[in-house]
């Protein structure tokens, strides 16, 4: 079950690295800051389903 997170967690930020570089790739020019904000916005988007996430595995937990 331990490994399920740790896999998840490690595919959600392969995703999120993949759409950073795609915009590079497809010419698209950002300025800094937008690309910082985007970056923000995703690491915050990852984060909440991380505690998620762990909150499930407590719960599955007590129910043992």
């Amino acid at each position: 079950m331990e490994t399920f997170f740790i896999c998840y967690s490690i595919i959600g930020l392969i995703i999120i690295i993949a759409n950073c570089f795609s915009s590079v790739f497809s010419g698209e020019r950002e300025s800094e800051e937008q690309m910082r904000m985007r970056y923000k916005i995703k690491e915050e988007q990852t984060l909440r389903e991380f505690e998620r996430l762990m909150e499930e595995r407590e719960r599955l937990k007590k129910l043992k």
